[in-house]
């Protein structure tokens, strides 16, 4: 469930002093009471009522896509940020009946979908009563990663962020669906961006069925890897380095796939050395390129790349 954080009141900061004070501050952003130390100065650009119409409307002054409606997701603006550990974004949140609702529709605010998140980030109430999400706790350490897997999903409750709410969504295991507010609210966001993290997947959820449905986007470096793989020995030589060495599982996996799909030679050796992986996911990934069954691992190989 989300960190509701109590900031208690708070003084108005320029976005200037804010971001400075992000810049400086020394925490660890993977430690989440370092992460969550941050609300309260989130909670104090919330309380500045005017910075973010000048940042609207500096955007549009200086960027010719933005006047014309084009190059901005309709839901985020993207706030200049002083620090690479930091995204800081605002995001809008059209009621029912308005009219970035008829033109767009719910999908393009993400309302309805039962999702986690990739990242952690701090999120405070701004402008507007607020929307409404239903939470669910997600174990991402369980194996289940694939369409169909069981999630194993805990309802924690609906919470709604009002103005001047501030809360932590943690990565991975908070799973929550957005419902339209009752009238145009915005939303402050600092989102956590650790380096040297692993890639790990955003799923979509089924609550009724209890059950992943799917990631909600695949990595471009995923769609490169296959690509070099099928176009030049360099690229297959790296997509095998990868396969086996890469520290990222989901890497691994992207790269094995890219390997027999590419028919390479090693392959099946590939294949066979991740079949015995840590990683659970990557593992049963290995074992179905293998022809093998989860429940029996004794069963012949096929070589696939010989074919």
């Amino acid at each position: 469930m989300p960190r509701l954080i109590d900031t208690g009141p708070v003084s108005p900061v320029s976005y200037d002093a804010f971001a400075e004070a992000l810049a400086v501050s020394p925490i660890d952003i993977r430690d989440e009471d370092g992460f969550a130390s941050l609300a309260p100065l989130l909670a104090r650009l919330g309380a500045n009522r005017d910075f973010l119409a000048e940042a609207a409307i500096a955007a549009l002054e200086r960027s010719p896509a933005a006047k014309a409606g084009h190059g901005y997701a309709p839901q985020v603006l993207l706030l200049d940020s002083p620090d690479p550990r930091f995204v800081l974004r605002a995001a809008f949140w059209p009621a029912a009946g308005d009219a970035a609702m008829r033109a767009s529709g719910g999908d393009a605010f993400v309302y309805g979908l039962t999702h986690n998140h990739n990242f952690a980030f701090l999120t405070h109430g701004y402008i507007g009563p607020g929307y409404d999400s239903d939470y669910w706790a997600f174990d991402p350490d369980s194996g289940a990663s694939r369409p169909g897997d069981a999630a194993q999903l805990r309802f924690a409750g609906r919470y709604r962020l009002s103005s001047g709410t501030t809360m932590l969504v943690h990565a991975h295991r908070d799973v929550h669906r957005q419902m339209p507010p009752e009238r145009f609210s915005v939303s402050l966001n600092i989102l956590a961006r650790p380096g040297g993290t692993p890639w790990q997947p955003q799923y979509r959820f089924d609550p009724a069925r209890d059950i992943i449905t799917g990631e909600i986007a695949t990595l471009p470096s995923h769609a490169l890897i296959a690509l070099a793989a099928h176009c030049s020995p360099a690229g297959r030589d790296l997509a095998a380095s990868f396969a086996q060495d890469h520290r990222c599982p989901r890497m691994r996996k992207a790269a094995l796939s890219a390997c027999c799909a590419a028919r390479l030679p090693d392959a099946v050796r590939i294949a066979e050395g991740a079949a015995s992986d840590g990683a659970t996911a990557l593992a049963r990934h290995a074992r179905a390129l293998l022809g093998r069954s989860e429940t029996d691992q004794s069963t012949p190989v096929q070589d696939r790349a010989a074919r």
